[in-house]
């Protein structure tokens, strides 16, 4: 999948390889940033370990082999072997492309398993209930084994029967699952429409149906970034008299496919408000920097009032909301107040997990109006 075949054969210029390894080194740091990011949400938010969710956060590790040994590796290609400056070793050229199949056959057979689970939960939400932690476990298991297994084979295979065995795995772990996933979406469709007016209503089922339009944006996403690789790699190993795109087109195609790791943490943030929450609580608490000072000053002011006056921090906490929603444009304002009318009734002080509920609240605003002044400048 990644042989040298598909590489022409013309040297690069200095330009093209320093301007190609920069913006795969920044993809490359942003992939790790944000997948890093999901992990460590999943493991200090208890309210994100769900079924479904293991199978996001495994998928994170995928996408996050992508930042630490794909990318960084496909650079130095690009500085030594394929500018032919230097001859990489053999050993090192195979454990790349190794890494490389085992992040992308990792990241399509966790999406076919999340399209699975959101077919189950819509089509068979009885029996999708009814589906233990083991069996979870078991499906990312089982996932892992596959991948790692076609990945440790890439060494042989591309030894011994080079087209063989990449014909094969572009059919059997690109497009097989590809029609799995679409016919699985479709049918998740087809579904959702039939529907009626009192089935939406229930809260469980409005949940799912907001985890599969996610997981079909995915799909679409994944598709775009994945297709036009895959694609041009059946036809170099089918037909050996085809011509090699230039170096730029090849790169661009490998963009796409390595930014894919990028976009699904940023999604999860955009669909999910528990995801964005707890990015930014990590994000303030690493750099405390970032933090917006009303956070603190709220904390500071009722900890202070708590000795004096138990409504003193009621009034602090509607004076920090209400500057937020000032400051802030229509629809970041309509969520601050909307956060104020849900808080103005609860005292906070003297119970560290409400507390920290006030943090999550004003963190939720803050990023709505940090959202509105990025969009407006």
């Amino acid at each position: 999948m990644n042989s040298t075949k598909v590489h022409p054969a013309v040297h690069l210029s200095f330009v093209s390889q320093v301007t190609w390894s920069f913006i795969y080194s920044l993809l490359a740091a942003v992939i790790v940033f944000f997948n890093t990011l999901v992990i460590l949400s999943f493991a200090k938010n208890k309210a994100l370990r769900t079924r479904t969710n293991s199978f996001i956060v495994s998928l994170a590790w995928a996408d996050l082999l992508v930042g630490l040994v794909s990318l960084p590796g496909y650079t130095s290609l690009i500085l030594t072997q394929y500018s032919n400056r230097v001859d990489v070793p053999d050993t090192f050229k195979k454990a790349w492309v190794a890494f490389d199949i085992l992040a992308g056959v990792g990241s399509i057979l966790h999406l076919t398993a999340l399209s699975w689970d959101r077919f189950c939960a819509i089509v068979w939400p009885l029996k999708h209930r009814s589906y233990t932690r083991k069996k979870y476990l078991l499906i990312l298991c089982s996932i892992w084994v596959c991948t790692i297994l076609v990945s440790a084979l890439s060494i042989i295979g591309n030894d011994k029967a080079l087209r063989v065995y990449n014909i094969t795995v572009i059919i059997v772990c690109f497009f097989v699952p590809l029609g799995i996933i679409c016919l699985a979406q479709g049918l998740v469709l087809i579904t959702i429409r039939s529907k009626t007016r009192e089935e939406y209503r229930n809260v469980n089922l409005r949940l799912d149906l907001r985890v599969a339009k996610t997981i079909s944006i995915m799909t679409v996403v994944f598709i775009i970034g994945w297709l036009p690789f895959f694609t041009l790699s059946l036809i170099s190993y089918t037909d050996s008299a085809t011509e090699n795109p230039p170096w730029n087109a090849i790169f661009a195609v490998k963009f796409f496919q390595y930014g894919n790791s990028v976009f699904n943490p940023i999604l999860y943030a955009q669909k999910f408000p528990e995801f964005r929450r707890a990015y930014m609580l990590l994000v303030f608490r690493c750099c405390p920097a970032l933090q917006p000072k009303e956070m603190w000053n709220v904390r500071n002011s009722t900890k202070l009032a708590y000795l004096n006056s138990p409504n003193a921090e009621v009034i602090s906490r509607k004076t920090v909301l209400t500057n937020l929603a000032t400051r802030s444009s229509c629809s970041s304002a309509t969520q601050s107040t909307r956060v104020l009318q849900n808080t103005s009734g609860m005292s906070l002080l003297g119970d560290e997990r409400k507390a920290s509920k006030l943090d999550h609240q004003i963190i939720e605003s803050w990023g709505y109006l940090t959202l509105q002044t990025i969009l407006r400048a």
